[in-house]
């Protein structure tokens, strides 16, 4: 697990994730290979970051989601 890293790119190919590429707050970027991925990025910007990009329309779809915020208090 990395720890403050932002997503800049992610690489596809035949439909599956090939690698991705992530930066730090200090301009320096680092390539991640690997065969099973788990993102957590929101869906707008998982989509923007497609290397290649989606489908015009798949971009066109992420773009325009919106989202709540999720809350969860457990009290025992």
């Amino acid at each position: 697990v990395q720890m403050d890293r932002r997503v800049r790119r992610i690489e596809h190919e035949g439909g599956r994730v090939t690698a991705f590429v992530a930066g730090d707050g200090e301009g320096r970027s680092y390539r991640y290979v690997g065969e099973h991925y788990l993102s957590t990025l929101p869906i707008r910007e998982l989509i923007a970051a497609m290397d290649p990009p989606a489908p015009a329309a798949v971009r066109e779809a992420a773009a325009a989601l919106r989202y709540r915020d999720f809350l969860t208090v457990v009290l025992i």
